[in-house]
């Protein structure tokens, strides 16, 4: 078992979910704008 590949994976799996978290943080801000912009 090499010692590199476990940490390659961990690296991948790190971003995407900070990615992840990251769209879904947008996505909130966005669609609360929206209605915000909606309502005035």
């Amino acid at each position: 078992m090499r010692f590199g590949h476990p940490l390659q994976k961990f690296e991948q799996i790190i971003p995407d979910y900070a990615l992840r978290k990251m769209a879904k943080m947008n996505f909130l801000f966005i669609s609360t704008n929206y209605l915000i912009i909606a309502y005035c």
